[in-house]
């Protein structure tokens, strides 16, 4: 479908909070575009040329290119064992993406939008961007306000699709184009110095080795490029600020009805047992988190280590960002 025919499509469905989603595919560029900035993951030295359905490199290793999207997980066929694994657990991951409700949408994006006005990155103009562990890659569309400007890449894993309610609200992420990469934070399949921001986006407590993935964001990153890497905490900081109340909210009267009281319990129960049937449906997948994080301290430690500048780090409830530069005088 194109960007008419989705909205069209969208136009009609009546949808409720806890109804199975619509999946969509992104809007990808042909790898013909940008195969220039990409390299063999593993040997950085070695370029890839286009031929056919594959990228290959000049000592002869494959990567296999299916709907405009490039795996650089394995170098193997696609009867390889390693890949039927990773498709089995992306048809897990798809099914659990469907049941993504609303309430997880309208809960996340404050937390975005807030970590892109304090870091003023939301704002970039005219950059590459390599988002890792990106997952459907709609923070394109929901993160940054000039998405006409910036050559996105969407790198990641597991191959997911687009879940209709960020259509509904962001209608832009199905025009621009991005470009999609199955493949691991700690091998980067980048030339180096061709970037200018580097994101990860609730992704870095999942990557097996957090200080590999810096120090190949590092490599790829321009001379004083930046990264970003944002998550969530365990538990609640106690670093989070008193936030005060709006003065207009101030001003409204509620009135603690008995009515109110009773229509406010049913309605709560009535999302518990919904949220209950619905969890049943979507299944679970196994905890994939890797590492857990209480605050920004060793993140930001190794930052330093893998030669960066911290400019700026924030912890606020259970969330936190931390903001960095790479320093050009630096050698790994």
């Amino acid at each position: 479908m194109n960007a008419a025919e989705i909205h069209h499509y969208l136009s009609i469905q009546h949808r409720n909070i806890y109804q199975e989603a619509e999946l969509f595919t992104q809007n990808r560029k042909k790898v013909a575009e940008y195969k220039d900035v990409l390299c063999h993951p593993f040997k950085n030295e070695l370029g890839l040329e286009l031929e056919g359905s594959t990228l290959k490199a000049s000592n002869g290793d494959i990567f296999n290119v299916e709907d405009d999207v490039i795996d650089f997980r394995i170098i193997s066929t696609k009867e390889d064992k390693v890949n039927i694994h990773w498709s089995e657990l992306n048809k897990t991951l798809v099914n659990y993406q469907r049941y993504l409700t609303p309430y997880v949408l309208l809960n996340s994006l404050p937390i975005y939008n807030y970590i892109g006005e304090k870091t003023g990155l939301n704002k970039i103009k005219d950059a590459l961007v390599i988002d890792v562990g990106a997952g459907t890659g709609q923070i394109f569309g929901t993160f940054f306000y000039h998405q006409e400007s910036i050559n996105y890449f969407l790198v990641d894993p597991n191959l997911r699709l687009l879940h209709d309610q960020f259509l509904r609200l962001y209608p832009k992420i199905a025009t621009f184009p991005l470009s999609h990469l199955l493949s691991y934070a700690e091998n980067l399949p980048f030339k180096s110095g061709v970037a200018d921001l580097v994101l990860s986006l609730s992704s870095i407590d999942h990557f097996k080795d957090y200080k590999q993935f810096m120090r190949e964001a590092h490599r790829v990153l321009k001379n004083g490029g930046q990264i970003l890497i944002a998550s969530h905490l365990d538990t609640v900081s106690r670093e989070t600020k008193k936030v005060n109340e709006p003065n207009e909210l101030k001003t409204i009267v509620i009135k603690n009805s008995l009515m109110k009281k009773v229509y406010n319990r049913l309605n709560l129960k009535f999302e518990e047992l919904s949220r209950k049937f619905h969890n049943k449906k979507r299944g679970n997948i196994e905890d994939d988190h890797m590492h857990h994080f209480d605050g920004t301290e060793l993140l930001e430690k190794s930052l330093k280590e893998c030669g960066f500048e911290v400019e700026l780090a924030e912890v606020f409830k259970h969330n936190f960002f931390i903001k960095a530069k790479k320093v050009s005088n630096f050698e790994l």
